[in-house]
């Protein structure tokens, strides 16, 4: 039984190593044709470097897979928080509203009932 396990142990065991292709020379681009835009202000002074590191990073990797990055600059991005602030109070301003309004309507809907039946 050893002999026959040491004779298919010394046999040679052919290389196929060399017949695969490298995984590097594959041309996998599965997003190619998307295109992805940088937004110039969250690259600006007053952001993190690590957040800023981030971000380039993540463009990098979206460039390996095929993706068209370009940096495009929105002067109005620094608006947008207090726009936020504004339109958010608004509109839970509005939606309270609403609770307030079915409240006092159904208030004096069943005092109008209370008041029709005497």
């Amino acid at each position: 039984m050893i002999d026959l396990i040491l004779r298919v142990v010394s046999m040679e065991v052919p290389n196929y190593v060399s017949q695969f292709m490298s995984i590097n020379s594959l041309e996998s681009k599965p997003l190619k044709g998307l295109r992805v835009g940088l937004i110039r202000e969250t690259l600006d002074d007053g952001v993190d470097r690590a957040v800023v590191s981030s971000i380039l990073g993540a463009a990098s990797h979206l460039q390996d897979l095929g993706c068209t990055v370009t940096e495009v600059s929105l002067p109005s991005f620094s608006l947008g928080l207090p726009a936020y602030y504004i339109l958010a109070s608004s509109e839970s301003s509005s939606n309270l509203s609403r609770y307030d309004g079915v409240k006092r309507f159904m208030g004096i809907f069943f005092v109008g009932i209370l008041n029709q039946e005497n």
